[in-house]
Formats: structure tokens, C-alpha cells, sequence
């Protein structure tokens, strides 16, 4: 039983690791190409919905890839990658960083982690939202 969680570990990891090369990509490139993946792919087209939902995905990764506080932790980081981000945008033609930008990838990770937390609450019903934080 312990390597089976040890295996979808490892898979989430390198999901995480994948997705993540994405984020930073998505945000470090120039406006053109930035609107040449808009045409190719219309979900990318609302800007509050791609930064949410790739803030999310993250953190829903985070949480997968580790147990207990260690995703959480991680998770939460992503606040602050999404930060440091908005800041390297100034080094990208055509990019500007935007307060409110960091802000909806502060609610994605927050939403991540929710998720993740009542979905694995709703799976086992006799568990915590939060495990305890002695363990």
C-alpha cells in the first residue's frame, strides 16, 4: 500500500513539475505569442480565468504531490511565485505586472487548496478538513 501512494506521488510530482514549466512560460512570454495561444486556445482568451485557474491547478498539484502540511506549504508558495512573477513580467516585451494579476493568483491557490481539502474530505468522510498540525 505505501508504494502505491509513493507511485501517484511521483506522478503528481512530475504533472507539477510539467504544469509549473507552463505557468512561469505562460507568464515570461511576450504579448504576441501571448495572443497567438489566445486564438489557438479561447479559455486562454480570459485573463482572471487563465491566472485562477492555473494558481488552482497548482496548488491542487501541490496537494496531491506531498502529504498533509507539506502540500499545503508548498501550495501556499505558489503566492509567492505568483508574485515574483508579476515582478520578472517587466523584463518581457509588451508585459506589464499588475497587483490585481497576483491577487487572482492568491485566490486560485486558496481554491486549490479548498478543493482539494473537501474533496478528500468527501472521499473519507471520517477524516479532518485539516489533519492536525502535531502529525
Amino acid at each position: 500500500m505505501m508504494q502505491t501512494d509513493s507511485a501517484h506521488h511521483a506522478i503528481f510530482r512530475v504533472v507539477l513539475v510539467i504544469w509549473l514549466a507552463g505557468v512561469i512560460w505562460g507568464s515570461l512570454i511576450n504579448e504576441h505569442d501571448m495572443k497567438a495561444l489566445e486564438g489557438i486556445l479561447p479559455l486562454l482568451s480570459s485573463k482572471i480565468l487563465r491566472h485562477w485557474s492555473a494558481y488552482a491547478g497548482l496548488a491542487i498539484l501541490s496537494m496531491l504531490s506531498f502529504d498533509r502540511w507539506r502540500g499545503v506549504a508548498l501550495a501556499l508558495s505558489m503566492i509567492a511565485l505568483g508574485v515574483l512573477i508579476e515582478f520578472a513580467q517587466r523584463l518581457s516585451a509588451g508585459r506589464t505586472p499588475a497587483v490585481a494579476d497576483a491577487i487572482v493568483n492568491a485566490v486560485g491557490v486558496c481554491s486549490g487548496i479548498l478543493f482539494t481539502r473537501v474533496c478528500a474530505r468527501l472521499c473519507r468522510p471520517n477524516t479532518r478538513l485539516f489533519p492536525p498540525l502535531s502529525q
